[in-house]
């Protein structure tokens, strides 16, 4: 314990060490220790040069006997605040516009001061040494700031509930000047650390829902963290360009890593119920989410993700000539099914798919034995299972057959003549004359 409180202690007081090397040294052994702590403060947000701090630490001593003074002679406040300011305009005066800058900014930030607080200026001006910014584009930028600060203020003196949103024009006016690889960079300065967080959420939820089987984390982040980057700049650089957008956003999702397309699809279909509607429902994307079950290699995984996408364009090419219409993938899905999968993996996939739905079924019809006093002779279990077993069948036949009505029908007329004897009995009731609940069996 005590090891570690000294290594804890040498590390503080290493990084106070490094810090405090930044300011003049003359300043360190001439002023009061309320002085230097300002000129620290000072040097944290700006990078001001040893004569400078010394100009400035002479004002700070000045502005502190002046003030001393006037508290002794019971001055007003109004009074003090006054010769304060002028003695912050002295200071500041003596700061290049960049160095103001970096000042407000920072100090914005501390007082958690949302005026004025101009994200993407503020990171171009910070890193204008990364982006090879000239002095003159610098200055460009700073006064930008100011024409900001005057729009701010009249948009709250027209507006005073709502909240000023500068970012739109603060990337015109970057859009104005910097070159495509000034504002990738720039993009990537500001986006950088969000996007490994978004990728790094996002390899966990591949990894907890089974989909990162041969898949390297470090190389799958990285290749999130460049997508995600790289459709920041495809916004923000033609922001107000929406078709130039709209074709380089499709070039981007076109090579987008197959890992990001299985996690999209993952979230877009999920297992329910509501979902397994024509229209709404791809096998391919089921298929893809249960890979561990059906023992999916990567190459098959690659050709479901390829029939997702064909079908993706089906569907919208369908909506776009009718939106009232949903296309009927059934018979799409059957067929390239097939094609991918093993017999015994369709089959594994369609019971997964179905065995939800056909349980339901199965509780139901024996609620309805149930209020029909028929379940005598019937064990609960037993029947329960041997309904759910039916109706598995019939589902999956009814899939494994949309690529041939006839067989189809063939297929189902057969498994009606081997329906249990508690259905066959029911189906009889319901059928009997004066009965009331004539058409609430399972609805296919």
């Amino acid at each position: 314990m005590k090891q570690k409180l000294t290594l804890s202690l040498f590390f503080v007081v290493t990084l106070f060490s490094s810090k405090a090397q930044s300011v003049d040294q003359y300043v360190q052994d001439n002023y009061s220790a309320e002085i230097v702590t300002k000129i620290y403060n000072l040097v944290s947000k700006t990078n001001i040069s040893g004569d400078k701090q010394r100009a400035i630490a002479g004002i700070f001593k000045n502005q502190d006997n002046a003030i001393a003074v006037m508290i002794k002679n019971n001055e007003t406040k109004r009074a003090i605040d006054s010769v304060n300011s002028l003695y912050q305009n002295s200071w500041k005066a003596i700061l290049s516009a960049t160095d103001q800058f970096y000042y407000s900014t920072e100090t914005a930030k501390e007082n958690k001061d949302l005026r004025y607080s101009y994200t993407l200026l503020s990171l171009a001006i910070k890193y204008k040494d990364d982006l090879s910014l000239s002095a003159p584009l610098t200055d460009y930028l700073l006064s930008k700031i100011d024409s900001l600060k005057i729009k701010e203020d009249l948009f709250y003196q027209q507006n005073p509930t709502q909240v000023f949103n500068s970012y739109t024009l603060q990337n015109q006016y970057i859009n104005s000047v910097l070159s495509d690889l000034q504002y990738s960079k720039l993009m990537d300065i500001k986006g950088k650390e969000r996007a490994y967080s978004k990728a790094k959420i996002d390899w966990e939820e591949l990894t907890q829902k089974g989909l990162a089987i041969n898949l390297n984390a470090d190389s799958t982040i990285s290749q999130f963290v460049k997508f995600y980057l790289k459709k920041d700049f495809i916004y923000g650089r033609y922001q107000q360009n929406l078709s130039v957008r709209r074709v380089h956003l499709q070039n981007l999702y076109d090579t987008e890593p197959d890992a990001m397309r299985k996690l999209y699809y993952s979230r877009k279909y999920k297992n329910t119920q509501d979902n397994n509607k024509p229209g709404n429902f791809s096998q391919f994307l089921f298929a893809i989410k249960n890979t561990d079950k059906l023992g999916l290699s990567e190459d098959k995984e690659k050709e479901l993700l390829n029939k997702a996408n064909e079908l993706e364009k089906l569907k919208e090419e369908a909506y776009s000539l009718d939106s009232t219409k949903p296309y009927d993938s059934r018979k799409y899905e059957c067929e390239n099914l097939k094609q991918i999968l093993s017999p015994e993996q369709y089959e594994n996939l369609l019971n997964i798919k179905n065995s939800g739905r056909a349980k339901n079924a199965a509780y139901t019809d024996w609620r309805e034995l149930t209020q029909r006093n028929m379940i005598a002779g019937h064990d609960k279990d037993s029947t329960i299972a041997e309904l759910s077993d039916y109706y598995l069948r019939r589902l999956n036949a009814i899939d494994k057959n949309e690529d041939d009505k006839i067989r189809q029908s063939d297929v189902l007329k057969e498994l009606y003549d081997t329906k249990p004897n508690a259905l066959s009995a029911l189906i009889k009731a319901r059928r009997s004359p004066g009965n009331d609940t004539q058409g609430q069996s399972f609805q296919w």
